[in-house]
C-alpha cells in the first residue's frame, strides 16, 4: 500500500529496513506488519534525536514519554551497540511502577507483565541488546514473523529494500496529528504513536489482528 504520510511505498513486494526502537509505537509494527522482510540495522551510529531509547504511552493527562537513561558522553559518533544503559538512578522500578499505574488495569496486563519485567529488569549493559530482547519477545507474542538483523552497513540500500531509517521519529509525530490520536478500528481503540505494550495489555492476542487491519492515511 502507498502511504501518503512518509512518502514510502509500503506494498507487500518491499523490504523494510529500519532502526531498533524501545518498545515500539503501533505504528512502527504498522510499517513491520506491511512489509515482505524487516531488517533491522545494527551498524549505524546512535541517533538522539530518535525513539532508540524511549517510547509514548497514554497517561491521565494525555501522552507521557518513558525513557531508558544512558551514559553520558554518547553522541552522533557512537556505535549503536556500544551505546551504554545508566544505572545510577532507579528507572527500572520506575518504568515498571508507571506501566502498572497506567495499564495495570487493562484485561491483560497480569497475563504479560511479568515478562516484560523479567526483561526489563536483565541489567544489560547495552541499550541495542535490551531493546534487541524486547522487540523478539514482542514479535513472537503478536505473531509478527522476526527480523533479520543487518551484517554491515549499507548507506544506500538495494532497490528491494525500503530505507525507514530515521523515519519514525519524534519529528515525524510531531508533524502529524494523526500519529497522536486515538482512533477506533472496528471496536479497538489505538493510538498509532504509542508504545505497543499499550495495546497489548489492552488486547491480549488481538493485537495482531488490529495490526492488519490499521489504516494509515
Amino acid at each position: 500500500m502507498g502511504n501518503k504520510l512518509t512518502g514510502l511505498n509500503l506494498n507487500k513486494g518491499k523490504n523494510i529496513l529500519i532502526e531498533l526502537h524501545f518498545a515500539p509505537s503501533l505504528f512502527y509494527f504498522w510499517v513491520l506488519w506491511n512489509s515482505n522482510r524487516f531488517e533491522i540495522e545494527t551498524k549505524e551510529n546512535y541517533n538522539k534525536r530518535s525513539f532508540r531509547n524511549k517510547c509514548i504511552i497514554k497517561s491521565n493527562v494525555g501522552s507521557q514519554i518513558i525513557s531508558i537513561p544512558l551514559v553520558k558522553g554518547k553522541n552522533s559518533h557512537t556505535s549503536i551497540q556500544s551505546v551504554e544503559i545508566a544505572y545510577y538512578d532507579d528507572w527500572i522500578r520506575i518504568l515498571l511502577h508507571t506501566l502498572q499505574t497506567e495499564f495495570g488495569k487493562y484485561p491483560f496486563f497480569e497475563y504479560y507483565i511479568d515478562d516484560i519485567k523479567n526483561i526489563i529488569s536483565g541489567k544489560y549493559s547495552f541499550l541495542f541488546n535490551l531493546n534487541k530482547e524486547l522487540l523478539t519477545y514482542l514479535c513472537d507474542t503478536i505473531g509478527t514473523p522476526p527480523p533479520d538483523w543487518s551484517v554491515n552497513y549499507k548507506k544506500v540500500p538495494s532497490s528491494s529494500t525500503v530505507d525507514f531509517r530515521d523515519t519514525i521519529t519524534p519529528k515525524l509525530f510531531n508533524h502529524n496529528k494523526i500519529l497522536h490520536t486515538y482512533a477506533l478500528v472496528d471496536y479497538f481503540e489505538i493510538n498509532p504513536g504509542h508504545s505497543i505494550l499499550e495495546a497489548l495489555f489492552k488486547y491480549g492476542p488481538e493485537t495482531g489482528s488490529l495490526l492488519h487491519k490499521m489504516e494509515i492515511p
